[in-house]
């Protein structure tokens, strides 16, 4: 009995700050009138919070962006042109839309691996016969199959639960190829400094 009395003590005096709190943010509020933080909508002396958007499927609009990878770290490329397909870089993002937009990646074959991954790490697959699995290094993936280097790395940093179920259909809207050229000039993409938005984005090799 003695700690229950204790703990209702303490949660009676904290429940009372907390009340002071909001009394003051409330005169606070309504001293500013009409300048009221946009999260917050001022009725009757109370503070209402704002309904967060959601998008709708006719509300969506995707645009087109172009990333030159030359002497990119490939992981920060990844996960920066995953933010972009999955529509994490808008305030309207939803989880359960396709709201991202349209990346191509150009200069595949260029892209930078930092340290000893280019030698040391490897990525494996099965060919569903007994014995079958087969492996290649980061290195060996640059030189052969740029492009399929680049979107599995993206691919892994789609993220995990809900962006799952969506993550093929935005993975759709990733264009890679290995050399400058691309076949998308009509869209008229904006192009993207990655290289100059950080310096840890570039690596020379």
């Amino acid at each position: 009995m003695a700690h229950r009395f204790k703990f209702t003590q303490h949660f009676k005096k904290y429940y009372l700050r907390y009340n002071n709190t909001i009394t003051i943010f409330l005169d606070f509020s309504a001293r500013l009138g009409n300048n009221v933080p946009r999260t917050f909508n001022k009725t009757k002396g109370k503070t209402k919070m704002v309904a967060t958007k959601s998008l709708k499927k006719c509300e969506l609009d995707a645009k087109w962006y172009l990333i030159d990878a030359t002497d990119c770290t490939l992981g920060r490329l990844a996960a920066y042109t995953a933010n972009i397909l999955r529509g994490k870089n808008k305030p309207t993002w939803t989880p359960n839309m396709d709201c991202g937009d349209h990346v191509i990646i150009i200069n595949a074959d260029r892209v930078a691996l930092s340290g000893t991954k280019a030698d040391k790490t490897k990525f494996y697959w099965h060919t569903t016969y007994p014995g079958g699995i087969k492996e290649r290094t980061l290195g060996q993936m640059r030189a052969e199959k740029p492009t399929l280097l680049v979107k599995n790395a993206v691919k892994r940093m789609m993220g995990r639960r809900t962006a799952v179920a969506l993550a093929d259909k935005r993975l759709t809207k990733l264009h890679v190829y290995a050399g400058a050229e691309h076949k998308h000039a009509a869209q008229n993409p904006v192009v993207i400094d990655f290289a100059g938005l950080n310096r840890k984005n570039k690596r020379g090799e």
